[in-house]
C-alpha cells in the first residue's frame, strides 16, 4: 500500500506538470497567433476547458466507484 500511495502521488505530480505545460503553451500559442485560442480538434475544446472535464469526469467516475463500493458492501 505504501508503495501504491507514492506511485500514485508521482503520478499526480507528473500529471500536474504536464497540465501547467499545456496550458503554457496553449497561452503561448495565443500570444503569437493575435489572441486565436489553441483548439483541439479531437474534440473542439480549449486546453483548459479539456483539462477540466477530463478533472470532472474523473471525480464523477470515483464517486460512482466509491458509491458501487458502499453498495456491495451492503451499506
Amino acid at each position: 500500500a505504501l508503495l501504491e500511495e507514492k506511485t500514485r502521488r508521482k503520478l499526480e505530480s507528473a500529471l500536474r506538470e504536464c497540465e501547467n505545460r499545456l496550458q503554457h503553451l496553449s497561452e503561448d500559442y495565443m500570444k503569437r497567433n493575435n489572441g486565436q485560442t489553441f483548439v483541439m480538434t479531437a474534440n473542439g475544446k480549449e486546453i483548459s476547458d479539456y483539462i477540466q472535464q477530463r478533472k470532472d469526469d474523473y471525480s464523477k467516475s470515483k464517486e460512482r466507484e466509491r458509491e458501487a463500493s458502499k453498495v456491495s458492501r451492503g451499506h
